[in-house]
């Protein structure tokens, strides 16, 4: 697991094709809304009936393990059946700041990455919000924020 004291920026900016620069290719503009971060992450199917909570850190890797091991995800989506719906290994990352908000970015995952019905262009950012939906590969979660 990365945490936010012990990783290696660098290499996980070159992982994820950071470049110093961050594109927000969203018509949602920030608000004053989008400035207060909330301590955890829900992410419910949307059926409703699996969900996980999640720790918002500064940078996570979303994606799903092989064989039950991957140390350099943060939020492995194998419980919310992400291998049988096309989830990537390494299919999403999660950017939070107070200046920016909650960010997303595509990794250029082979199935794609759905914000709201919109499919995400790889490696820009799209700002995320409470309620929405995202949808990774064909797996369908309702975000909500935990304050």
């Amino acid at each position: 697991m990365i945490h936010d004291d012990d990783y290696n920026t660098t290499t996980l900016h070159k992982f994820i094709g950071y470049s110093g620069s961050k594109r927000v290719a969203t018509p949602r503009p920030l608000t004053p809304e989008d400035k207060y971060l909330p301590r955890k992450l829900r992410l419910e199917s949307e059926d409703g009936e699996r969900h996980l909570e999640i720790v918002l850190r500064r940078f996570m890797l979303v994606g799903r393990s092989v064989n039950g091991d991957d140390a350099n995800l943060d939020v492995d989506l194998t419980p919310l059946s992400a291998y049988r719906q096309g989830v990537s290994r390494c299919h999403l990352v999660l950017e939070s700041s107070e200046q920016q908000g909650i960010l997303i970015k595509d990794t250029s995952s082979k199935n794609g990455t759905w914000l709201n019905g919109e499919r995400l262009q790889p490696l820009t950012y799209y700002r995320l919000r409470d309620s929405d939906k995202l949808k990774l590969g064909e797996l369908t979660m309702i975000v909500h924020f935990i304050y």
